[in-house]
């Protein structure tokens, strides 16, 4: 009922049933109320904890979610969630860690690249080289990369991924006081 009531009362009509139907801006603003309220909540119990926040390139206003985070991330290359058979645009974690980076005066946007080719897979590694494709988008875009390794040392039978991840450290490192 609140959800009917807040449609009404912003759009002045009834909140559809069909949801190809709404607003285009309807699901960010209503993401937007939602974070608002979790932002909030958090700096009235401790300041300095910072929020981060998804931002997706597609669906997502990036102005709503600068308000209510105090870092942003995004995945450009989710095939954890997506599946191999729905791998993204190779340009795509490029494009998603440049619109994160065009609000002035905030931290540079962290980028998630799933090392794994789906849920049903999550303890197989991506073939290291498609994996390092993908990685390499985000700090040479000026993202900060946030790995995304599913289990623990012990856990993860594919040992490739780790030596990758190892490997794409240190060359970041090399190279990231001139990015």
């Amino acid at each position: 009922e609140g959800c009917r009531r807040k449609y009404r009362e912003a759009y002045g009509r009834e909140l559809p049933a069909d949801r190809s139907e709404y607003m285009p801006e309807w699901a960010s603003s209503c993401m937007r109320d939602n974070m608002d309220k979790i932002y909030s909540f958090i700096k009235q119990k401790k300041a300095d904890i910072p929020m981060i926040l998804y931002y997706n390139l597609y669906r997502d206003n990036l102005f709503d979610r600068e308000r209510t985070t105090d870092m942003l991330c995004t995945e450009p290359q989710d095939v954890l969630s997506l599946g191999h058979q729905h791998i993204p645009e190779f340009w795509k974690p490029a494009l998603s860690i440049k619109l994160g980076r065009s609000l002035p005066e905030r931290p540079a946007p962290f980028g998630i690249v799933h090392s794994s080719p789906g849920m049903d897979w999550r303890h197989t590694g991506l073939p290291p080289a498609e994996y390092r494709f993908w990685l390499s988008q985000i700090p040479a875009h000026g993202g900060s990369i946030w790995h995304s390794l599913t289990g623990i040392p012990d856990t993860i039978e594919d040992k490739r991924i780790l030596e990758t991840v190892s490997d794409f450290n240190r060359n970041v490192q090399k190279v990231v006081a001139f990015m």
